[in-house]
């Protein structure tokens, strides 16, 4: 299914619904059964990826359901605490496209505290590390869409040094980079709304700059390159340099 899912959406959407059909049916038989809970998580989790908003929500909570389930019955489980994170991140994007954006906070903010000992324990971990930055801006996006430019202005500082160490530790990492663009225009725009109007720019400047790399490796995909255009837009405000 998850091959499928480059060549053929439709054949995936349906091997996928099927693949969720059958853990399911596992689980009704018995819950305790190892792995039936983790494996129809992960196929909701794509699922929602092949389906229009409504459909995606309802299968990303219960991916959530499933991936708590996990977790109760292991608390210990990282891969399991981090698929929660992963659902909660998920979830809080659709409601943030919604308008949502206290719902969307709460739903981040219950990410990041799990992503948080991740990357404590661990910081030469760079998965761990670029979770914990994605965390940090999240949760800066729905501060800033719920008025609260001054609660977001840390969060996002934090996301985009880490993005920036990651960038100079793995110059050849592109997930680090590609975000580095999108907490950019958030630290930008956060900065613009509090009046900081030449750090704002030296964001936006960097979102920009980020972003000529990435055509080295190939097209960006598309909501990258909304990114920076968002950087361009902040940037066009500024002063000649």
């Amino acid at each position: 299914a998850l091959a499928l899912r480059l060549t053929d959406s439709a054949r995936a959407r349906d091997s996928l619904a099927d693949s969720a059909a059958v853990y399911e049916r596992i689980l009704a038989a018995d819950r305790k059964t190892p792995n039936a809970a983790y494996n129809a998580a992960v196929a909701y989790r794509y699922l929602a990826t092949e389906v229009d908003r409504p459909a995606a929500l309802n299968h990303l909570k219960r991916a959530l359901e499933l991936d708590q389930m996990c977790v109760n019955a292991d608390p210990y489980n990282a891969g399991a605490r981090m698929n929660l994170a992963v659902d909660l991140s998920e979830l809080a994007v659709h409601e943030h496209d919604l308008g949502n954006f206290r719902a969307a906070l709460e739903l981040d903010k219950q990410s990041l505290a799990i992503r948080e000992p991740f990357a404590a324990a661990d910081r030469a971990n760079v998965l761990a590390q670029n979770r914990l930055a994605y965390g940090h801006v999240a949760v800066a996006r729905e501060l800033l869409g719920t008025g609260d430019p001054r609660g977001a202005l840390g969060h996002a500082r934090t996301g985009l040094a880490i993005y920036n160490a990651q960038v100079r530790a793995h110059p050849e990492q592109r997930e680090a980079r590609t975000r580095l663009v999108w907490a950019s225009a958030i630290l930008g725009e956060t900065e613009k709304r509090l009046g900081m109007e030449q750090e704002s720019c030296t964001s936006f400047r960097h979102g920009v700059e980020a972003y000529a790399p990435l055509l080295r490796s190939g097209t960006p995909e598309p909501w990258i390159t909304d990114q920076r255009d968002r950087n361009a837009r902040g940037l066009a405000g500024c002063p000649a340099q």
